[in-house]
């Protein structure tokens, strides 16, 4: 029985670890956009590292609104004379609750884990630690509406693998250590059920782990308007300057006295362009050279579309767009 509960738990972790790492990649502004470049990027831009702060705005905003002020019952009666200020300080609660919530605006669910404490070394009588999806797992109870099973990996190896456990069961803890040629199993049997909690973030039917604050839509704006950082700087290093057309001219207007040719950016930086009429052209029109312009390519395209992607990021996080630093043009912006 406990090996069917520590497989089925393990199953669901490695299936949500890809999109777990990638929601931390968006967070910490490491996903890769290299796949974005085309083959006509200049290599200079390839250079470049382009990263973007929306989804990490996307979950801080949020986080930064909640705060644990106190334990209260039903009626609104302070709890903290029962021990709870008491368990809160030796857990420094305060500061392990914050990143349980920004964890769970991250992932969808954190969980926070109740265990005895080792006064023999030093630990309070209780321990509250949280847990982020990313290093564990749970089993959702319809029936009693909380975990039925929970998997915490409290260690890994260099290649990501677990290598220490802790499985909480109905009144047991089972803690799992991997040694040369298997694992050791310890058992702890107690009378509290699975001291696991759930933290989440809008839970619904279906759904009881509930949804990341970098959801689906919330990526792919992020990556577009990558893509529109990427193209406008591309736009910056080869199209914004003006082109030159010079029509008419033989090839020793390109070439020094001693013969030799200049050097394109001697030509295009010449203060003065002296060239003389051709006496052998037949025809009138051909015999003096003409020199044409083309204006550059003007950002404005990108920055409309940027503009439109924040308005979109703007509308599904309920984030205002001057706080992702675009200015709308609004004439009476949100405070």
């Amino acid at each position: 029985g406990e090996q069917n509960a520590l497989d089925e738990l393990v199953t669901q972790w490695r299936a949500r670890r890809t999109r777990n790492n990638l929601r931390t990649a968006f967070y910490d502004m490491e996903n890769s956009e290299r796949h974005l470049f085309s083959e006509q990027v200049p290599a200079v831009v390839r250079r470049r590292k382009f990263v973007l702060g929306w989804s990490a705005l996307t979950v801080d905003k949020l986080n930064r609104r909640c705060h644990l002020e106190g334990f209260y019952d039903a009626s609104g009666q302070d709890l903290g004379a029962l021990g709870l200020d008491e368990v809160s300080e030796a857990n420094r609660l305060e500061s392990e609750l914050s990143q349980a919530i920004h964890a769970s605006l991250l992932h969808g669910p954190a969980f926070v884990v109740t265990t005895q404490g080792d006064r023999g070394a030093g630990e309070p009588d209780v321990l509250v630690h949280a847990r982020s999806a990313e290093v564990s797992t749970g089993m959702w109870d319809v029936r009693r509406r909380g975990l039925r099973s929970f998997l915490s990996i409290t260690d890994a190896d260099q290649n990501g693998e677990p290598s220490a456990m802790t499985m909480y069961l109905p009144n047991v803890n089972v803690r799992m250590t991997k040694r040369t040629g298997g694992w050791s199993v310890e058992r702890r049997r107690h009378r509290y059920g699975v001291p696991v909690d759930v933290l989440r973030y809008k839970p619904r039917l279906g759904r009881p782990f509930g949804s990341s604050r970098i959801n689906n839509a919330v990526m792919s704006y992020h990556m577009q308007a990558l893509a529109v950082m990427i193209r406008a700087d591309v736009n910056g290093e080869a199209y914004s300057l003006p082109r030159y057309m010079l029509l008419g001219a033989g090839e020793e207007a390109f070439r020094n006295a001693d013969g030799s040719p200049k050097p394109t950016w001697q030509a295009a930086w010449d203060a003065v362009w002296a060239i003389g009429d051709d006496p052998d052209a037949t025809d009138p029109a051909l015999a003096r050279a003409d020199v044409k312009q083309f204006s550059g390519q003007s950002p404005e395209p990108q920055n409309a579309q940027l503009r439109m992607l924040a308005q979109m990021f703007s509308g599904e996080t309920s984030i205002s767009v001057g706080e992702l630093g675009i200015n709308a043009g609004e004439a009476n912006p949100n405070s």
